[in-house]
């Protein structure tokens, strides 16, 4: 009879229904629902990350943006015009594209959107109306309004109104329509390549994850900043500051090996405190799942540089700070699964190192934080010597055969140069006084996707302990046919993870099988133990006035540029130049001065003394800017 139940306990029907008097649930419909259909016109905008990342309120005041624009551009009433978001699942990944939709609500459309994609300008007019009339909106001088009813308000409805900003939309129109003039037809928006749709969404996602991360013992604050000239963050940690640059290219001029491009470099905000930039990578396993090998191969030439640490994260590692995800990484640090594991927390307690124990848990993520509120790397260092202690197994390595039988392992595990290094230890064969292990267990799937060996002096297991006795070598198998076993991108996640932790230990090489069939590990510069002096004697100290009393004074990041300005015959700078007046006051400084050339090197800090410079005749430039292309400078000398 189509009676609303407005009572649980007793049913109600119409006067003239038949079941009126009728007890029997049979004679209820639990849930009906009505559907409308009905064809009209509609467009599909792909939405950038910036605007659907950390929060809805890039989206809100888009979205309200751009009603705007079309009341201002139709000059009418616009109520049949709606919008919604539409996600489209990516094959063989768990992102989603995302769109908004712009539809008619009138049954076989109106033309107003048909109208928009006569050409590529017409939407795009919409958007500058809408900027202009946000920019001239009298709520503009209000310091207290962030949009009004004039301009956004009105196309908001109650509920999504805190979201909505009048400065967020006019950020987000001015960036969209500073492309107008680079506009490229395509036949498809859906066959638009993902990949660094995919990369770029890890990326905004990470900054959110960021601001999202709470814990009352560790507190965190994140903030946009200006970071070597471009938009980046200012991050604290507890006591500790950093600066968060993105897309930072790493090569020979940092003194890495191999090159790469880091999504962000970390570094400390007191360069002073000693503490190594971090580059991070934020790895989606679509994109990455077919470069495990060249991936391994820039990040351990950064590390093995001595001048970075490296850090790896996976969409799951970031995703999880949004929501808690199961289990997504194979725990290969799990003591409960090596052979010497029952003993690490009285090996911890043994060395001092107790404090660390909750660390072995933690995901990348977490573990990130935790660095970063305590980068003391000689400490994180003798965390994973003890760490390494944990693969130690004697009774299986007890005599010379076992030990050959290691030996030839590794020799299919490493390159050539890492199994030299591995061997590189006071006892090449079997010795009493040397200790070996492996890892080889099969993954919660039943398949072994990773082996790992281990080998430790004697002598370096005295307190508090030498972590260069200790050398550590992993491979992950990644050939085609392990790929496509259940739990690989379990334990590439658990990959990852582990040289976020074995990075620390300088004898510490991490490669894959498909790595080592293209050679990519060949260029790699592997640490050298600095060869020791005579005892009691001070190391030579380098010339005053040459290159290498420069290099002794700037910081590490300036020794690649350094060294390529003297490849090109530039005279020697002075490091720390300090500009007098004619009454031989101090006025202003430069990380380097050309005095003779009247050119100075600012870092960003100093450029607040251009101007002092300039007064004297001086040439500037902030040196990050020749840190970003270098090539481009070398001619300065001649000019």
């Amino acid at each position: 009879c189509g009676k609303v139940q407005e009572d649980n306990n007793e049913s109600s029907h119409a006067y003239t229904c038949t079941a009126r008097d009728q007890e029997s649930d049979k004679n209820l419909i639990d849930c009906i629902y009505l559907y409308r259909q009905f064809v009209s016109e509609a467009i599909r905008i792909l939405l950038p990350v910036s605007i659907i990342s950390e929060s809805n309120r890039k989206l809100q005041s888009f979205v309200a943006a751009i009603q705007l624009g079309l009341k201002k551009s139709f000059k009418g009433k616009i109520d049949h015009l709606q919008t919604t978001v539409h996600e489209e699942p990516l094959p063989d990944s768990s992102f989603k594209r995302k769109y908004l939709v712009l539809y008619d609500t009138v049954p076989g459309g109106t033309g107003y959107l048909k109208q928009l994609m006569r050409s590529e300008n017409q939407l795009m007019d919409v958007l500058a109306l809408a900027l202009e009339a946000l920019k001239s909106c009298s709520c503009n001088q209000d310091a207290d309004k962030d949009g009004c009813y004039r301009c956004l308000f009105a196309y908001r409805n109650s509920y999504n109104m805190p979201e909505t900003s009048r400065d967020t939309a006019i950020e987000l129109l001015a960036e969209i329509l500073s492309y107008r003039e680079n506009l490229v037809k395509t036949e498809n928006i859906s066959n638009i390549p993902f990949n660094t749709f995919i990369e770029s969404e890890l990326e905004a996602r990470f900054i959110g994850a960021l601001k999202l991360y709470r814990s009352a013992a560790l507190p965190l604050m994140l903030k946009n900043d200006l970071v070597n000239g471009k938009p980046g963050y200012f991050l604290k940690v507890g006591d500790r500051a950093y600066y968060i640059e993105p897309q930072v290219e790493l090569g020979e001029l940092n003194g890495v090996s191999v090159h790469s491009r880091a999504d962000f470099v970390i570094r400390s905000a007191r360069l002073s405190d000693g503490v190594k930039p971090m580059a991070l990578f934020l790895d989606g396993y679509t994109y990455h799942h077919n470069r495990i090998g060249q991936d391994m191969a820039q990040r351990m030439a950064i590390v093995q540089s001595g001048k970075f640490h490296v850090w790896s994260l996976t969409w799951h590692d970031v995703e999880n700070k949004f929501k808690s995800l199961k289990s997504f990484f194979e725990d290969y640090m799990d003591p409960a699964g090596l052979p010497s594991g029952g003993n690490f927390k009285d090996l911890l307690s043994g060395y001092g190192l107790s404090q660390f124990k909750k660390y072995i848990k933690y995901n990348s993520f977490d573990l990130l934080i935790h660095f970063l509120e305590n980068p003391d790397d000689e400490k994180w260092r003798q965390f994973m010597f003890v760490a390494a202690l944990m693969h130690i197994d004697a009774k299986r390595y007890d005599d010379a055969v076992a030990v050959k039988n290691w030996m030839q392992s590794l020799e299919t595990l490493l390159p050539e140069e890492m199994t030299d290094k591995m061997k590189e230890t006071d006892c090449p064969g079997f010795s009493e006084s040397c200790l070996y292990g492996t890892y080889d267990h099969a993954g919660r799937d039943g398949n072994k996707f990773l082996r790992q060996h281990v080998v430790v002096e004697k002598k370096a297991l005295a307190p508090p302990g030498e972590p260069l006795g200790v050398r550590v070598g992993c491979c992950l198998n990644d050939d085609n046919d392990e790929k496509g076993k259940p739990g690989f991108q379990l334990s590439w996640n658990g990959f990852l993870r582990l040289y976020n932790f074995y990075q620390f230990l300088p004898y510490s090489y991490f490669v894959t099988s498909e790595g080592n069939k293209a050679n990519a590990y060949d260029t790699i510069k592997l640490f050298e133990e600095p060869t020791a002096g005579a005892a009691g004697m001070k190391e030579e100290e380098p010339p005053e006035g040459s290159w290498e009393a420069v290099k002794e004074i700037t910081d590490d990041q300036l020794h690649g540029l350094l060294t390529l300005l003297q490849e090109n015959g530039w005279p020697i700078p002075e490091a720390g130049f300090e500009l007098a007046a004619e009454n031989g006051e101090i006025i202003a400084s430069a990380e380097l001065g050309w005095e003779g050339l009247k050119l100075a090197f600012l870092t960003e800090e100093e450029m607040e003394y251009e101007s002092k410079f300039e007064d004297f005749g001086w040439k500037v430039i902030q040196i990050t800017e020749i840190l970003n292309d270098p090539e481009k400078y070398m001619s300065l000398k001649d000019l």
